[in-house]
């Protein structure tokens, strides 16, 4: 390969975060650095998408210049197809019609939690539209098909037809859920295919693109002072921004030793994708086994022998068995929320927390243990934590997660008092009340609307 060709090195790099392969990232990361700034100071005509830099934190700070350069090559591609001549949308104000835009309808982090959230919208002011860009033969995608007033199949639809759908159906404002994550298609929302356009949910970073007016977050997820980081307006909503439709645990729950745990160990988890894991919160977890004698460390390898082999070289060289490092392969969601019942305390991820998997570990009533950060991927776990009333389980700094993590561990009857709360907060919560939270969303759609027809500028707002 030659070293050249920056586009091979970020593909590589990806691929080997993806099995856990940290060898000279440090130097690797700088590399790539050094390449991107020199692709972006000579307009780099390679199509390099910012969506993997979001799990490398030697990245970080390429994110922001290179989604304004990709924003710029979505906005090109559809330059003919914006130009086309649109019906006006409706504009009475009596029912605002919302299309939301995604590829991941079906069972997906994004589709399982948003499935139930359209048929909850208010039919005397909303009309719901979903656009789906691509095909899912499941129970979610069915559900979502069945809760929205109008369902559009744009898999496979040429830029122009899908954008013209879009436009025909007259949608007010349109939801980006997937913004440049794999099999999206910004570039519907380049080619301005409704007046207001918002991104949510299933990119948590900026987009750094002018066709996108705002992004839905909340007070701790990205708070004001870290906005600046955002190109897009901000609405904040009062409690978490994230939304879980009804997760339904299997009613077999499985023995330990049917899932290779030992009956009577402490059980830390994190069933984050392999890719959230870094050096720098696996080495944090290989303390916190070193201080509780016997604990084990489960974690989901997706059935990769690959991640498996390097997370246990990496727990070697810290001086833990391998014996000690479990892993979890995936099993239908249903499964894995009654599995996931055998675990004592879920361990989150630094850089770019646990989203959904922060969800499905709740809703299985298994405490999320998480460190913020400064910026909205490492503060999602504070979100949710601090919606759900238990921001003892929040950290500002990975040593004190570490010392929370092993008093936790060693203190039964504070931990089955935090289990005790999270199941009694899930109750009522809008975190797991689709219908409660659609409310608050509408709130913002009409002033967002309102501002729209008033011919004012896209501005940050507070529910």
């Amino acid at each position: 390969m030659d070293p050249k060709h920056l586009g091979a090195r970020y593909a590589l790099l990806q691929a080997r975060l993806e099995v856990c392969d940290w060898r000279d990232l440090d130097s690797e990361c700088r590399l790539i650095a050094a390449g991107l700034e020199r692709y972006l100071a000579h307009g780099g005509e390679e199509v390099l998408s910012p969506a993997a830099i979001n799990y490398v934190p030697g990245l970080a700070a390429c994110h922001r210049p290179l989604a304004a350069h990709h924003a710029r090559h979505c906005a090109r591609l559809a330059k003919q197809v914006a130009a086309l001549p649109s019906k006006q949308p409706d504009s009475d104000g009596t029912r605002i019609r919302i299309g939301y835009v995604s590829p991941d309808f079906g069972e997906h982090a994004v589709g399982v939690l948003v499935c139930d959230l359209f048929r909850h919208h208010d039919r005397e002011g909303f009309e719901v539209y979903c656009y789906s860009l691509r095909r899912h033969e499941d129970s979610y995608y069915t559900r979502v098909e069945e809760g929205a007033d109008r369902f559009r199949d744009l898999s496979g639809c040429s830029l122009e037809k899908a954008v013209r759908r879009i436009r025909d159906d007259r949608i007010d404002i349109l939801m980006d859920l997937a913004g440049y994550s794999g099999r999206a298609r910004p570039e519907i929302f380049a080619a301005r295919a409704a007046p207001v356009q918002i991104a949510y949910l299933g990119y948590l970073n900026t987009m750094a693109a002018e066709f996108i007016d705002y992004v839905v977050a909340d007070p701790v997820a990205l708070p004001p002072e870290l906005a600046h980081e955002f190109t897009e307006a901000v609405l904040h909503l009062p409690a978490s921004f994230i939304v879980a439709s009804p997760l339904v645990a299997s009613s077999r729950v499985p023995e330990r030793s049917a899932l290779g745990l030992p009956d009577d160990a402490f059980v830390f988890a994190s069933f984050n994708n392999p890719l959230k894991i870094g050096p720098a919160v696996f080495s944090a977890w290989m303390r916190i086994l070193e201080r509780v004698p016997g604990s084990v460390l489960w974690l989901f390898a997706e059935d990769s022998a690959d991640a498996e082999g390097n997370l246990a070289r990496e727990a070697k060289a810290h001086g833990i068995g391998p014996e000690r490092v479990v892993f979890a392969g995936r099993v239908p969601l249903a499964e894995h929320l009654a599995r996931a019942r055998q675990a004592d305390l879920f361990l989150d991820t630094f850089h770019y927390n646990a989203g959904t998997t922060a969800v499905c570990a709740l809703a299985s009533g298994l405490p999320v243990l998480t460190c913020t950060g400064d910026h909205m991927l490492s503060r999602l776990g504070a979100s949710l934590n601090t919606a759900l009333g238990l921001e003892q389980l929040i950290c500002s700094d990975p040593a004190s997660y570490e010392e929370r993590a092993v008093a936790l561990a060693n203190q039964p009857e504070e931990l089955n008092r935090l289990r005790s709360q999270l199941v009694e907060a899930g109750k009522t919560n809008a975190l797991f009340d689709p219908a409660q939270f659609a409310r608050k969303l509408e709130i913002l759609y009409r002033q967002v609307w309102e501002r729209h027809r008033k011919g004012e500028p896209p501005a940050s707002l507070h529910l």
